[in-house]
């Protein structure tokens, strides 16, 4: 009696959760995209912040970098003007927003004297697609793989990894 009373609380317990498991997407990606025709900001910054700790417009490059899989990743790069002395860190941002959301904490890095790289995921920011796993990966892989190019004019041996949240995967 009490094996079958404790099979069917397992059995019902098991129905419940499992549902709960498989839609685990909408718990770890909780994208903000912006409307088609529109652009970043990078100008989101809290009341009151000093301009002196604000990035300088003219030192932000927009750039469109490809992933393996063919997916556009929007990407911004933050370069002091000796850009290959310094070490820079790839941004990897955390959930529910894009690089708006994070370009304070990449202006505090930037002021701190690195140069700062920081992408969205497939489905946050203007970076089309849906976010998956497989997906994060690849974006990280596209603008690591940028950084270490001529291209970036940074010192490819000087990259460093933040992640936030769930940056902190790739």
């Amino acid at each position: 009696m009490k094996r079958a009373l404790r099979a069917r609380l397992c059995a019902l317990a098991l129905s419940a959760l499992l549902p709960s498991c498989i839609s685990l997407d909408a718990f770890f990606f909780n994208p903000t995209r912006i409307p088609d025709g529109m652009d970043y900001s990078l100008e989101r910054y809290p009341a009151g912040s000093p301009e002196a700790l604000k990035l300088p417009a003219a030192r932000i490059a927009r750039l469109t970098l490809t992933a393996a899989d063919g997916t556009r990743v929007f990407a911004a790069l933050a370069r002091h003007e000796t850009a290959t002395g310094r070490p820079t860190v790839l941004y990897h941002h955390g959930n529910a927003s894009n690089i708006d959301g994070y370009w304070p904490r990449a202006a505090q890095l930037f002021n701190l004297g690195v140069n700062i790289l920081v992408y969205d995921y497939p489905g946050y920011g203007r970076t089309p697609g849906t976010p998956t796993e497989p997906g994060i990966y690849a974006s990280a892989r596209a603008a690591l793989a940028y950084l270490k190019s001529p291209e970036s004019q940074v010192d490819p041996s000087r990259i460093f990894h933040y992640g936030y949240s769930l940056g902190g995967a790739p």
